[in-house]
């Protein structure tokens, strides 16, 4: 048996699809989304090839709390100080993300979206690519430090709440900080991580092609598949990746993936869950989970939620590492230090990834959609 299922595929497998009029919104990741329009669409995408207007034109805010493109948002709306917050950001870019970025085709303010970030691309009737997009919370476009990620990384522990508004988070820890070079702004990381997403794909860093699909003996709805050699996933995945049969052997309508092979390996981190916990993780065990996470070869613990955002994440560390800028990401508390991710990215548990991104990388690459 023998099935090579594409990337559109793909978002069936791992997407939660939300139902709308006239677009279907598929889920990669927390911040990684397709919206595919069941109907003509009526947005004319264009880009301009001046960058500093075109980033005028882009910038938009939004009052949607939804991952999605949004019709209705507001170009007058904008502050100078966003856009120039935004232009900034541009400059301290690596060169290609700098094309990347001035490609966009549509960037949203959104102070009610529950993530910090996300990136979209958006895709017509026919399921053809035809624009790409970002949404930030506007603490990202303010040259203000925030604690969002230490509300994120406290979402773990139950301690702060992913449905509160103001992002409250406790004192008590765990706390996160981003660690950079002077007068590199906190948030430019946030930036490149969104990029990296649609650098993703646009390139097909994590590439679903599976062949050599057997049933698994001894249960007819489970199939395993040789997952493709070079791409990302299989840093995630492994050699093969399984999926789930609830229908008749005789139907090959797929249902869902089974857990990756890391997750054995590293039970500890695999309880990792962020923005959908259905249990938290008592704080008391804190030392557990990033010991964990310091064995295995994740960058960061929020890489572990996808292949997804371990290429977003690992990207980063390496770009920033290639613009000779120091960057880690620490999780602590007033007692210690958990997690640092300069020290993870630098180990030998990395060394592959960091290989692969090189070669990645070093490639030429695409930019936009056409």
């Amino acid at each position: 048996m023998k099935y090579i299922w594409g990337l559109s595929s793909l978002f069936f497998i791992v997407g939660c699809n939300i139902q709308k009029n006239s677009y279907t919104l598929n889920k990669l990741s927390s911040d990684f989304v397709i919206q595919t329009f069941r109907e003509k669409m009526q947005t004319n995408f264009k880009v301009n090839s001046d960058c500093d207007k075109h980033l005028e034109n882009t910038l938009c805010l939004s009052d949607s709390a939804e991952l999605a493109i949004d019709p209705d948002c507001s170009k007058e709306k904008i502050t100078p100080e966003q856009i120039s917050e935004l232009k900034k950001y541009r400059d301290l870019l690596p060169p290609y993300h700098q094309r990347v970025l001035c490609h966009l085709n549509q960037i949203q303010v959104q102070k009610n979206i529950f993530s910090i970030a996300f990136a979209g691309q958006i895709r017509n009737q026919s399921r053809e690519p035809v624009a790409l997009m970002m949404g930030l919370r506007p603490e990202v476009l303010s040259s203000q430090s925030s604690d969002l990620d230490s509300w994120k990384e406290q979402l773990n522990f139950g301690i702060s709440d992913p449905n509160d508004r103001e992002r409250k988070f406790s004192k008590q820890g765990p706390l996160a900080a981003e660690v950079l070079s002077d007068n590199i702004p906190v948030n430019l990381t946030t930036i490149i991580h969104e990029l990296n997403h649609l650098i993703d794909a646009l390139n097909s860093a994590n590439t679903w092609e599976l062949t050599d699909c057997r049933r698994r003996e001894g249960n007819e709805h489970i199939v395993d598949c040789q997952t493709r050699a070079g791409s990302f996933n299989r840093f995630y995945w492994g050699e093969m990746a399984s999926f789930v049969f609830d229908l008749p052997p005789e139907d090959h309508s797929l249902d869902h993936l089974t857990e990756p092979f890391w997750k054995s390996k590293f039970p500890q981190a695999s309880r990792a869950c962020y923005y959908y916990c259905k249990q938290t993780i008592p704080l008391k065990e804190i030392t557990l989970i990033f010991e964990d996470f310091k064995r295995s070869d994740f960058v960061t613990p929020y890489s572990a939620q996808s292949e997804f955002e371990d290429f977003a994440e690992s990207s980063t560390h390496y770009l920033m590492d290639q613009m000779g800028l120091k960057y880690s990401y620490r999780i602590y508390d007033s007692k210690q230090t958990y997690f640092e991710s300069s020290e993870q990215y630098f180990s030998s548990n990395l060394k592959l990834k960091r290989q692969w991104l090189e070669n990645f990388y070093g490639k030429d690459l695409k930019y936009k959609i056409n």
